[in-house]
């Protein structure tokens, strides 16, 4: 199986990796990045939970109001059977 030319001729990418000397300074702006990272996931953690919360919530309610109009409507059938 051969492959049109423009594949075998493709220019093949380089990756040059840095070495970078591991400083105080850097392991201290790391960390500071790993905690505004952590903060900043947890707060969006948060907003997940209470919009789940709220959503089930919704729910909930939606759900009760269905329960309190089937039941009415029950209620008011039986009333008209026992006429």
């Amino acid at each position: 199986m051969e492959f049109p030319d423009h594949f075998n001729n493709a220019p093949t990418k380089k990756t040059i990796v840095a070495k970078r000397t591991v400083t105080r300074e850097w392991l201290i702006m790391e960390r500071e990045d790993q905690d505004v990272f952590l903060c900043l996931f947890r707060m969006r953690l948060e907003e997940r939970r209470k919009q789940i919360e709220s959503e089930k919530k919704r729910m909930e309610m939606q759900w009760n109001r269905q329960k309190q109009k089937i039941g009415k409507q029950a209620f008011i059938q039986v009333g008209a059977i026992s006429k």
